[in-house]
């Protein structure tokens, strides 16, 4: 398999957001699928032009980062290429789902936070269990979670243990979906 076929948006999703847009132009609530079709030529000019915008913004945002003497993309990168290839309309809308998605990531780690918490301190207050068996097994379902989280899209900590570097993988990773 090559390269380039790695790099095609699935279908389903070119489609999924099309349909979507088309809904919201014509004044319909969110989420109701407008009526119309879209044959394979339509697909694959939209799959091709998505590869197109995200590989043009990808390279502007790659000059930015090495003009501030940098090796990693971040989500500002990103805003600034935007600006500089007079897309700057798209920023506020980016800004603000890029927000959201922050929160929910924060939301999400706090809540595993808090469950972790609440094991913890089952296993620790417990009827005479042994307290290594309750940490080990608090730790397992911990480590499942971070693992789940962070296959889902969650941040979870890299193999040094580096949370910052992960959360900023894992805001690129975002930037470059936003961008499609």
């Amino acid at each position: 398999m090559g390269t380039e076929a790695q790099l095609d948006i699935p279908k389903p999703t070119i489609k999924r957001i099309v349909k979507e847009k088309l809904a919201g132009a014509v004044g319909n609530r969110e989420g109701v699928k407008a009526d119309v079709q879209l044959n394979k030529e339509a697909l694959l000019a939209f799959g091709e032009s998505a590869k197109v915008f995200i590989s043009y913004i990808t390279a502007t945002a790659n000059d930015v980062c090495k003009d501030k003497k940098r090796a990693t993309l971040n989500a500002d990168d990103v805003f600034t290429a935007l600006e500089e290839t007079d897309f700057a309309e798209l920023l506020p809308q980016l800004k603000e789902a890029f927000q959201v998605y922050k929160q929910n990531l924060k939301e999400k780690k706090d809540k595993k936070a808090e469950i972790t918490k609440k094991r913890k301190s089952a296993g620790q207050a417990g009827d005479g269990q042994d307290d290594e068996a309750a940490a080990a097994a608090a730790a397992g379902v911990a480590d499942t979670t971070a693992a789940a989280d962070t296959s889902a899209g969650g941040v979870g900590a890299d193999a040094d243990g580096d949370e910052a570097a992960a959360a900023d993988d894992q805001e690129q990773e975002m930037e470059e979906a936003a961008a499609a």
